[in-house]
């Protein structure tokens, strides 16, 4: 199915008995097309993204997300997406959006780009932060790990990245990459700072990724 958004959703004007749900699930990923419409969702706060797990097919795009706040303790969060096997277009976070997780897989629009998912076209200000002390976390401003034949083309981050006590894998745009991946044409200027494996764009590649071209980065890094 297609939805369009054709008003912002301000989360505050909600009654405080209200329940929300994300969209999806593992068992049942969202497999329509949602089109923001470029309106806003606003004041959002959870312990999970917007969406549980975008599936294969699905497409979520054109959304401003702004001053929402993810306080997660899933294995898998990110302020749109925990899991993404779809298509993440044109999403927006502002600087007041913050994810703050125990979870190992942490990701500014996403936790995990799954084999075959994109992101294309997103920015986000985001501050991304894991208190994970599992050795095998990711953390990143865009997404945190990636799989085979996912792919991050044409995305900002600006905002911070900060990896747990145990994090292996920090990265301004992604923390792990496997192989067969693909980073390109992306901005990073987020602040990213972790225990090993700490890169501008990338933290970590898992095999040799398929891709890792024309990206800056210009944060500061800091590994301790």
């Amino acid at each position: 199915f297609r939805r369009v958004l054709f008003r912002s959703l301000y989360y505050s004007t909600f009654s405080a008995s209200s329940t929300y749900s994300t969209i999806g699930s593992s068992s049942a990923p969202f497999a329509g097309v949602y089109d923001g419409n470029n309106q806003q969702v606003s004041q959002f706060s959870g312990s999970q993204g917007l969406f549980a797990a975008i599936g294969v097919g699905g497409v979520v795009k054109n959304w401003k997300v702004e001053s929402t706040r993810i306080s997660a303790s899933a294995d898998t969060t990110g302020i749109v997406a925990g899991t993404n096997a779809g298509t993440i277009e044109n999403v927006s976070l502002d600087k007041y959006c913050s994810i703050s997780s125990s979870g190992k897989t942490v990701g500014g629009i996403c936790g995990n780009l799954s084999a075959g998912g994109t992101i294309r076209s997103c920015t986000s200000a985001a501050n991304v932060t894991s208190s994970s002390s599992d050795s095998e976390s990711a953390v990143g401003g865009i997404a945190g790990a990636l799989s085979e034949n996912a792919n991050i083309d044409a995305c900002l981050a600006t905002g911070s990245v900060s990896g747990g006590t145990g994090a292996s894998a920090v990265g301004g745009i992604a923390g792990r990459a496997a192989q067969k991946s693909s980073i390109d044409s992306c901005y990073a200027a987020a602040g990213v700072s972790g225990k090993d494996g700490v890169g501008g764009v990338l933290g970590y590649a898992g095999g040799v990724p398929a891709s890792v071209s024309n990206n800056v980065a210009s944060g500061s890094i800091a590994g301790t």
